[in-house]
């Protein structure tokens, strides 16, 4: 009986000793060239560096979405690609995928890929940095390879749906001069969007106009293991002006995050939530109940074995609550913090490069404070591509 219950007190300090191990990422190591980007920049890098491979792909995202803000398409285009080289490898094997899937640690633990709406979001940016050098072919594919992102949800239901990429798809191939393909693709995106008006064959210009803050994410339910997403910031900004001509809003960026089938992952963490909430509910019973045979143990009529028993039912006890409290349920609560809220395209006819004015109206159509801006169209193979935001100033340097 006492080498059982040496045993059990053993396994007890095991358990507590696991509880306590704790890394801290390593550092990545990023070309030097990263050394000499714009200021602004500087914190994203840093980010890049001191979050790990952990953080890589998100860290590389907002990273390249940031450049893109300033027009430095050169670290948008390699800070991406950093992102999605990752995102496209098979991490199923790795160590930190295991321990993700085990009961003893966070969800978090694991690198970072990111929800669909996510990854689609990364091929969508890096297709606009094709689209600005004008090889439509890359884009064309970085949009398709984005809405296959976009598919991978669970439940059937939740097939890709992603109009945006569609519409950039039927873009790029009207820009090529594939109107086949371009008809077929503005075809499938009328299913999502049915009363989008493809544009006119001469069309030439296409404009993008971002507004609000990212959809984010936080942990709720039992344990904190449910994923669940709120809307980011709107800024009351309901629909853009270019030029006079109204933008289409094609996408809903927090709609996509929100409406997502349920991840496989989902049961792995509702299961280990379940595990440790019977752990701790056994641990708390056979407690109390070894306690009480303790304390039955130490009168004097009692048999000497049952004190043995008690201190052996305490123990066990002990260590399902130990147990317990070493099981991790939370959900990766981590999100692409400079994504936006909406997106917005229009397209017309240019021509030669020009400056465009955009307008950002709330709901009644009145110019939301500060909405006034222009858009400045570029070259973009045989087109012009312009991208204007309306962000909240929040989104940077958290």
């Amino acid at each position: 009986m006492m080498s059982f219950i040496s045993r059990t007190v053993a396994a007890c300090l095991c358990l507590v000793l696991l509880g306590c191990v704790a890394g801290q990422p390593e550092r990545l190591a990023i070309d030097p060239r990263y050394d000499s980007v714009a200021p602004a920049l500087q914190v994203y890098m840093e980010r890049v560096r001191t979050g790990g491979e952990r953080n890589a792909v998100l860290n590389w995202e907002e990273a390249g979405l940031a450049a893109l803000e300033l027009g430095d398409t050169d670290t948008a285009r390699s800070a991406f690609d950093e992102a999605l080289l990752r995102i496209e490898s098979v991490f199923s094997d790795t160590e930190a995928a295991a321990k993700a899937r085990s009961v003893w640690y966070a969800e978090s633990i694991k690198d970072f890929k990111g929800e669909p709406y996510e990854r689609a979001m990364a091929f969508f940016y890096r297709g606009l940095v094709d689209m600005w050098d004008g090889d439509y072919e890359n884009a064309r594919a970085m949009f398709k390879s984005g809405l296959q992102q976009d598919a991978f949800a669970e439940e059937q239901q939740n097939r890709s749906d992603f109009a945006l990429h569609m519409f950039m798809i039927g873009w790029c191939c009207q820009m090529l001069g594939d109107y086949t393909a371009a008809d077929e693709a503005y075809g499938q995106l009328r299913e999502f969007r049915p009363d989008f008006a493809t544009p006119s064959r001469d069309d030439n210009a296409l404009v993008i106009l971002e507004t609000g803050g990212a959809p984010q994410k936080y942990a709720a339910g039992l344990e904190m293991s449910e994923l669940r997403f709120r809307r980011g910031a709107t800024q009351g900004v309901s629909r853009v002006d270019v030029r006079g001509l109204p933008a289409y809003p094609m996408e809903d960026i927090y709609w996509q995050a929100s409406t997502r089938g349920g991840r496989e992952v989902d049961r792995i963490v509702r299961g280990k939530a379940e595990f440790k909430v019977v752990q701790e509910s056994v641990g708390k019973v056979m407690t109390q109940a070894g306690t009480a045979v303790m304390a039955s143990g130490m009168r004097k009529d009692a048999r000497k074995e049952t004190k043995y028993v008690g201190a052996a039912l305490t123990l066990i006890g002990i260590s399902q609550m130990v147990m317990a409290a070493n099981v991790d349920a939370r959900v990766d609560a981590r999100f692409w913090r400079n994504l936006p809220n909406r997106i917005h395209v229009v397209t017309t006819h240019v021509p030669c490069a020009a400056t465009l004015p955009v307008v950002f109206r709330d709901g009644s159509g009145s110019v939301v404070q500060g909405g006034a801006t222009t858009v400045r169209l570029l070259p973009a193979g045989n087109g012009f591509l312009g991208r204007a935001t309306f962000l909240s100033s929040l989104l940077y340097g958290q």
